[in-house]
């Protein structure tokens, strides 16, 4: 086998085995009614040990949730989680007789000493015209591509053109 190709293949394992920093999304399925209560979940898929605070707009009320109450603080319009191994966090919120807001949030991951922003969800409050209208999620990056991989691909390209396998 030639030394191009197999350090074309060690390449793409080292790309293929290379950890993905999952950051956490939240999700909310559709815009609610006028005060009434909705579910909102933050997926925490690739976060072990860390920690989230939550901001919930101004005229939404939190209410409650599933996370276990020690871990759990609550500060006006700020909730913040402990996170301890837990894939998923849930949190009911109570929403305005009108209006809207942006859910925002920040997370730390203490054991990849990593942190940043959860992308903001606006809510707005369901008016009686609108019949089960959703609210936009965020879109999710591509699982697995990461900047290592474009600079390992580009690097491959560089290598190898030119060259013939």
């Amino acid at each position: 086998m030639k030394p191009a190709l197999i350090l074309l293949l060690c390449m793409v394992a080292a790309v293929a085995a290379a950890p993905v920093q999952a950051v956490p999304v939240r999700e909310i399925a559709a815009a609610p009614p006028p005060g009434e209560e909705f579910m909102v979940t933050l997926d925490l898929s690739g976060t072990t040990v860390g920690g989230i605070v939550e901001t919930v707009p101004p005229g939404f009320t939190f209410v409650s949730t599933t996370h276990p109450p020690g871990r759990v603080s609550i500060k006006g319009q700020q909730i913040s989680f402990v996170v301890l191994n837990d894939t998923i966090v849930r949190y009911r919120v109570r929403a305005p007789d009108t209006g809207s807001g942006t859910f925002t949030g920040v997370w730390e991951d203490f054991l990849a000493d990593k942190h940043g922003a959860i992308d903001g969800t606006e809510v707005a409050v369901r008016t009686g015209s609108e019949e089960g209208a959703g609210t936009p999620r965020p879109t999710p990056g591509l699982p697995g591509w990461t900047a290592w991989a474009a600079l390992c691909a580009l690097g491959a390209a560089a290598f190898f053109r030119g060259r013939s396998l």
